[in-house]
């Protein structure tokens, strides 16, 4: 009986030490989750206030400030000859980048529309725009349609 008493000590030893072991590799993960939680939530936050700045940045230019949106529409329809690509696409904000940028002609608050094989499944608006990438704001998609990294970028009126 003693032995037998003995051996069920022993068990329960060990299920301890393994329950232990096992409780402190789900404190490690739980952790490292609330890690990668805090530092996904700050970028959150980052990327709406670069969102928020380039909304604030657009209303300023459609009031006034800067090019004329047909000088801008002008100018964006001679850089989409030379063809303009979709590079990056974040459907979360509702943005894309484009592949031109000012040297191409581009200027904030021109409408485009991105065109996937040959039917124009999204209206966008630049909103941001460096020397050869701009920024821009999905304002409509077509029905289940997404516009999609190399998608090709034509000015709106071109596209309907």
């Amino acid at each position: 009986m003693m032995a037998w008493i003995g051996g069920w000590r022993r068990a329960a030893a060990l299920v301890s030490v393994c329950l232990v072991a096992g409780s402190a590799v789900r404190a490690d993960e739980a952790a490292d989750l609330k890690r990668q939680v805090g530092h996904l939530a700050e970028a959150l936050a980052e990327a709406r206030a670069a969102n928020d700045g380039l909304q604030a940045r657009l209303a300023r230019q459609a009031f006034g400030e800067g090019v004329t949106l047909s000088e801008a529409a002008d100018a964006a329809a001679m850089a989409l000859a030379t063809g303009v690509r979709v590079v990056d696409v974040n459907r979360e904000l509702r943005m894309v980048v484009l592949d031109a940028g000012r040297r191409q002609g581009l200027a904030p608050g021109v409408m485009l529309s991105v065109v996937q094989g040959d039917r124009a499944i999204a209206r966008i608006r630049v909103v941001d725009v460096r020397r050869a990438l701009a920024g821009a704001v999905i304002e409509d998609v077509a029905w289940r349609a997404f516009p999609a990294p190399g998608d090709r970028v034509l000015a709106a009126a071109a596209a309907e």
